[in-house]
């Protein structure tokens, strides 16, 4: 499944951690530098198993955390109205 980015965004950098501001919701999302990451690789046009691919490689966490993050960070961007099925 490939999700994509929604609406009129704008990202900051802060050092490793990231602020992104949704001018349609009104509202400032603060990521950390993994959520910072996974956020590119959206950005990226990535699907979820090539992002969960990439986190694999990069941090040092058994997959079963990887996943269950990554599920968690998804979710959490779909409420917030940033990310949506590339179908919607």
């Amino acid at each position: 499944m490939k999700i994509v980015l929604t609406g009129e965004q704008e990202k900051m950098v802060f050092n490793d951690e990231a602020v992104i501001l949704h001018a349609e919701q009104f509202t400032v999302t603060t990521l950390n530098e993994t959520g910072l990451f996974c956020w590119e690789l959206l950005k990226q046009g990535k699907t979820i198993d090539e992002i969960r691919q990439q986190l694999l490689l990069v941090y040092d966490a058994p997959p079963e955390i990887i996943e269950r993050d990554l599920e968690l960070f998804l979710r959490d961007m779909q409420q917030k109205g940033l990310v949506g099925n590339e179908s919607q």
